[in-house]
Parts: C-alpha cells; sequence; structure tokens
C-alpha cells in the first residue's frame, strides 16, 4: 500500500549531498560571477528601498527607462510575506541586460534564506486543458455537458469542482469513499442545468453551495465572486469559453482526415493564446476614448516569427529547405468569426497579433496541475482517524481502495495518477513577474506548480540566495529536481532549443 505521502503525490526531497554538490558547483563555476551584480551596477539599477513598504515609484528600473510603466505591472499580482507576517512587495527586481545580449533578468533585492518563499503571484491569465473537441464528442453523458473538459473546475480561480463520487470507480459498484464528510467539494444535488434551458436566466445559482454555472457556455464557478472577476477581464465568461472551443475545433477539423473518433486538439499554448486574445479584445472595446490601457502581456519573449520554430499551428508543407511551416490563419478566422469582430477591431487585431500571442504562451506559460481535493480529503481522514498506524485508519484505507477499484483492499501506486485525472485540474497558466525570470540548469529557485490554489504559485528558494544575485528557475520541470531529471547536457540544450528558442549557456552545461 502507499502512504499518505505517496498518495498525495509528495516530491521526493532533494540529498544533503547533491545540495552541496550544487553548491560547490556553483561557488566555483567560472560563470557564476557574471550571474551577480557588482555594487556599482546593483546601487543603479536596483535602487536600495528602506523599510518593508514600497511604493510604486520603486519599482522603476531607471527612472528615464522607457519601459518602467510594463515593468511596474509585472509587480501588480505579485506579494510577499515578511518574517512579520505583513503583506510587501517581492524581493525581486527586473533588470534590463540587453548589454549582455540576455533581455531582462530578475536580480534579488535582499539575502533569502534556502526554502523560503521569495513572492507569490497570480496568473495573469490560465485556462484549463480541454480533453475532447466537442465536435467531435456526439455521446455525451447525461447531466455532464462540460463540452470539452474532463474535471470539472472554476472558470475563474481553477479550483477542482469535483465531489467525492466523482473518484468512485465505475467497477465497484455500490461502493462509497469512507468519511466522505472530509471531501472539500460538496455532491452536486441535481444534474447540472441543459444549454438549452428555458428558464431565461443566465446563470443557474446552487444557494446551498454558492456555485453558479452558465447556462449557454455550460462554464462553472465556484462562487458569484469568480464569475463577476472574470466578468471584469472579459466581459462574459461566454467570450472565453466559446473562444477555446472554436480553436479546438478548428484544430481538430484541420487535421482530421478521417472519422476515427480521436479528437486532434490544439496546442496548450493556442488555447492560451485564445484566452488571451479575448482578454485583449474587450480590453480594448470597453475604452471608448481610444486609449487602451497596455497589455500585461507586452515585453515578453515571443514573436509572430516564432510559429514554425515551436511548431504551433495546422502543418502546411514543406519549404525548399525542407523545413516544415505552420500556420494559424484558419484558427485566427474562426476565432474572429466567434468573436464578432468588426473591420476596425480586424485592423488592430491582425493575423500576427494572434501568433505573437502564441508565441508568448508557449515561450513563457507553465502547465499546471491544481491542487487536488483528495490531498485534503486524506489529510482530513488521517487526523480524524488518529493517524496513520490507528487500526481505524487502516480499515479506512482499505474500504477507499476497494471504491477506487482495488479487489483485495490494497492501494496501488497508478491509483494515484487515476485519482489525479479525475479530479484535479490541468491548466496553462501565464505569470507575468516569473515569465521574467531566467533559466538555469542549475537553478536557485523554483515554481511550487503543485500547491497551485485560487491561480497563484509560490516561487520558493531551492538554496540560499545573497542580495544582488541573479534568480533563476528551470523551464524543464517545476519539481525539486527540476534540472537534474536530464543527465545529458546534450538532451536538455536541445529540448530548451526546440521549446523556447535559445541555447543555454549557464553553468551546469558550460562546466568541463
Amino acid at each position: 500500500g502507499l502512504s499518505a505521502c505517496d498518495i498525495s503525490s509528495v516530491e521526493e526531497c532533494v540529498t544533503k549531498e547533491e545540495e552541496e554538490d550544487q553548491h560547490k558547483r556553483h561557488q566555483q563555476s567560472p560563470l557564476s560571477t557574471s550571474n551577480k551584480l557588482t555594487s556599482e551596477e546593483y546601487d543603479v539599477s536596483i535602487p536600495r528601498i528602506h523599510g518593508t513598504r514600497m511604493d510604486a515609484s520603486s519599482f522603476a528600473l531607471k527612472q528615464n527607462s522607457p519601459d518602467a510603466a510594463l515593468i511596474r505591472q509585472c509587480y501588480e499580482r505579485a506579494f510577499s510575506l515578511s518574517p512579520s507576517g505583513r503583506l510587501s512587495e517581492p524581493p525581486v527586481r527586473i533588470v534590463d541586460m540587453s548589454h549582455y545580449n540576455r533581455g531582462y533578468a530578475s536580480f534579488a533585492t535582499r539575502d533569502i534564506r534556502r526554502g523560503e518563499v521569495i513572492y507569490t503571484e497570480r496568473a495573469a491569465e490560465a485556462c484549463q486543458m480541454p480533453y475532447r473537441c466537442s465536435i467531435c464528442d456526439e455521446s455525451r453523458s447525461a447531466g455532464r455537458d462540460m463540452f470539452m473538459y474532463r474535471v470539472r473546475g472554476c472558470q475563474y480561480c481553477f479550483r477542482s469542482l469535483e465531489p467525492a463520487s466523482s473518484i468512485v470507480c465505475k467497477d465497484a459498484a455500490g461502493a462509497d469513499i469512507p468519511m466522505a464528510e472530509y471531501w472539500p467539494v460538496p455532491e452536486y444535488q441535481s444534474d447540472p442545468p441543459s444549454a438549452t434551458s428555458n428558464s431565461g436566466e443566465q446563470y443557474d445559482l446552487d444557494t446551498k453551495t454558492g456555485r453558479v454555472q452558465c447556462m449557454h457556455c455550460q462554464s462553472l464557478f465556484c462562487s458569484k465572486q469568480c464569475l463577476d472577476n472574470l466578468c471584469k477581464s472579459m466581459g462574459s465568461c461566454c467570450h472565453g469559453a466559446n473562444a477555446i472551443k472554436v480553436v479546438h475545433a478548428a484544430s481538430c477539423a484541420k487535421e482530421t482526415s478521417e472519422d476515427d473518433g480521436e479528437s486532434i486538439l490544439a496546442e496548450p499554448a493556442i488555447t492560451l493564446a485564445a484566452r488571451m486574445f479575448s482578454a485583449e479584445l474587450y480590453r480594448y472595446r470597453r475604452c471608448s476614448d481610444g486609449k487602451t490601457p497596455p497589455s500585461p502581456f507586452l515585453g515578453m519573449c515571443g514573436d509572430s516569427t516564432d510559429i514554425d520554430s515551436l511548431e504551433l499551428g495546422i502543418l502546411q508543407h514543406e519549404n525548399n529547405q525542407g523545413v516544415p511551416t505552420y500556420s494559424l490563419e484558419g484558427i485566427y478566422a474562426s476565432l474572429c468569426s466567434e468573436l464578432s469582430l468588426n473591420d476596425e477591431e480586424m485592423i488592430a487585431f491582425p493575423l500576427s497579433s494572434f501568433e505573437r500571442l502564441s508565441s508568448v504562451a508557449a515561450r513563457n506559460g507553465f502547465n499546471i496541475t491544481t491542487q487536488s481535493p483528495f490531498r485534503a480529503y486524506y489529510s482530513g481522514m488521517t487526523r480524524a482517524n488518529g493517524g496513520r498506524n490507528s487500526d481505524r485508519h487502516k480499515h479506512s484505507v482499505k474500504k477507499l481502495a476497494r471504491a477506487l477499484g482495488s479487489p483485495d483492499g490494497e492501494l496501488k501506486r497508478d491509483m494515484d495518477r487515476e485519482v489525479e485525472e479525475k479530479c484535479a485540474v490541468q491548466i496553462a497558466a501565464l505569470f507575468t513577474l516569473t515569465a521574467r525570470i531566467n533559466h538555469s540548469c542549475d537553478p536557485c529557485a523554483e515554481l511550487r506548480g503543485g500547491e497551485f490554489v485560487d491561480c497563484h504559485v509560490d516561487l520558493v528558494a531551492r538554496r540560499g540566495i545573497e542580495a544582488g544575485e541573479e534568480i533563476t528557475i528551470s523551464y524543464l520541470n517545476l519539481g525539486k529536481t527540476a534540472g537534474r531529471a536530464a543527465t545529458d547536457g546534450n538532451r536538455r540544450r536541445r529540448e530548451l532549443k526546440a521549446r523556447y528558442l535559445f541555447d543555454c549557456d549557464c553553468c551546469r552545461c558550460t562546466e568541463k
């Protein structure tokens, strides 16, 4: 059987020997000094701020920097928690390193301890990942008209809205999970309303749980507040949901040559770009004075010319050199038709704008699994039973295993994955401040995606970071073993070149 740590997918801890080896390699690398600002550069590029509270004017790189306003936006969704428990700005400064041919980089403004949460950031934009095309799916289960999503989740904060009954194996007839009262998501009292309801109301509110569902696009929200917040940024939940729907329908229709029953879905980057496009369009439409506020996605790496290199869109043909070319034109046309762009908006948002958003999403976005309600349930059940070693808990675990489909009452290792697939929401998300953090195969920080709650993630120090030292993460994966899973340096560099279009020259890749 599995322990509570196993069933919760707790990542393997870094051993002390590995940590010491990392620190030694960082100190001895001849390139480590290039990742640390000198005292003169630190004073000029990153003004020292006195006190725990910092005003907005402190965010600028330099007073005459044209990107000062753009950089200030990066901090709007991030915060740090001081030792006294007060909210403060992140101890991170973005520095223009273009004179080193590196673009932007993030540096620590104070000493940061190992294991410290550097900052918490809310996603600038995120979307749930579909698992099927609504056009290809001709047989929908009664009461589960979710069109594309395998797991029910709030379409603003992306917390799971799957009840305890969702993880029960279909073969386990009549079985229920033990102590279901500890499952954080209440059961649905009735089937979700049909999109063809004639009640005249756009939203259905469950007064007992507070959940809200749109009766047109079937989007679910954990509360009225989440629905209102989404409408503030997108105008209507139907805009974002239908944009994602038509993007996947266009991809599937173009790619599927015969009816084989399989949905061919668009890349996560294109899905996220469709939602970003909807938000940008709404921001443009609500400004009657013609002064559109700056986009939060400006200044990020990614250009319309990156489509072929990133292999985004529909495969067209190979050019004279045998290099495949890709196009987003068909997907873009379907998106514009769904969102009803007029001639003026077509000029303001041409094909190249959608291509750029797709490239930005591909090069800066993260694929994340939100926190599973099973974790809270299992922890609550363990505490109520008096600990993992109690007889009562062992009996509950056997009952749980049978409900999950184990006839012998033993938890299997693949059950952990099966439970996650049934109740954890898969999303693609873009974080404006984290997007300014560079990659290293020997990173000093990591993004904790497994604790994704209410659209927030934590950036945590993997080792001690000195003031003025560059903060880096690994783009290859998001765990505590980030950057070490691929031991072959050539393989790491090939993956980074293919997915992010740069050649890695970190200390680990250049050491001999």
